[in-house]
């Protein structure tokens, strides 16, 4: 097997394994940390029903009743956005979204998505590893770069589907970290993935704390998978 094609079989074990993994997660999170949190709702509402409970006590426990309301439905999100095939489902538009209000509510900072051209489907080979990339970027920003905003920007051409991320950090000073930092943090993983569906990626350090990430698809390319 040439070094490439050894290549390609390795990273679609990794992509087999990482949605082996999600199947286990989805499936723990809805079975069983789901069904006890529901356990403890009952007891919480038993509790607040109950005349012998004292005021102060009820209104404490309907607070927290809110709060485990909140976490069920939380699990329940993440529990679907674990589905092998949320990807399938929704394309990669919704997927996107998906993404973007994960890093906001994990990072809280600012996060912006927009479309340009008309929408249409991607092999959802390629869908998978273009999503695999904005997942390791917002990573990066989230972990790494301490960013204050983000924006990403999918343009629909012709023959083309191109998606552009920019991030803007308050604290970082890019000139200092140099590109072979970024790509320590990432660039090479993101650019093995691009090869292998026979796209290409560019990064630009920006002023201002700026870091752009584009990436460039075929819309016509047949992938590996």
């Amino acid at each position: 097997m040439c070094e490439s094609g050894y290549k390609q079989e390795v990273l679609k074990i990794e992509l087999e394994t990482q949605n082996n993994n999600l199947i286990y997660l989805g499936r723990e999170l809805h079975e069983n940390l789901g069904q006890l949190i529901a356990v403890v709702k009952i007891n919480l509402n038993i509790l607040e029903d109950d005349p012998a409970t004292p005021e102060p006590v009820k209104l404490c426990l309907n607070e927290t009743n809110e709060i485990v309301s909140e976490a069920m439905s939380l699990i329940r999100g993440i529990a679907k956005e674990l589905e092998t095939d949320f990807l399938l489902k929704y394309g990669l538009m919704e997927s996107l979204n998906t993404e973007m209000l994960r890093a906001r509510q994990r990072g809280q900072f600012e996060t912006e998505i927009v479309c340009q051209g008309n929408p249409y489907a991607l092999s959802s080979d390629i869908d998978l590893v273009l999503l695999s990339i904005v997942q390791e970027f917002l990573n990066i920003c989230i972990k790494s770069l301490k960013v204050a905003r983000l924006k990403v920007v999918i343009v629909y051409l012709a023959n083309q589907v191109r998606i552009v991320l920019r991030s803007e950090s308050a604290e970082i000073n890019f000139e200092e970290m140099g590109v072979t930092g970024f790509f320590c943090l990432g660039a090479q993983n993101i650019k093995r993935k691009m090869d292998l569906i026979g796209g290409s990626c560019s990064f630009k350090l920006e002023e201002n704390a700026a870091m752009m990430l584009s990436l460039e698809v075929s819309a016509n390319k047949k992938t590996w998978i």
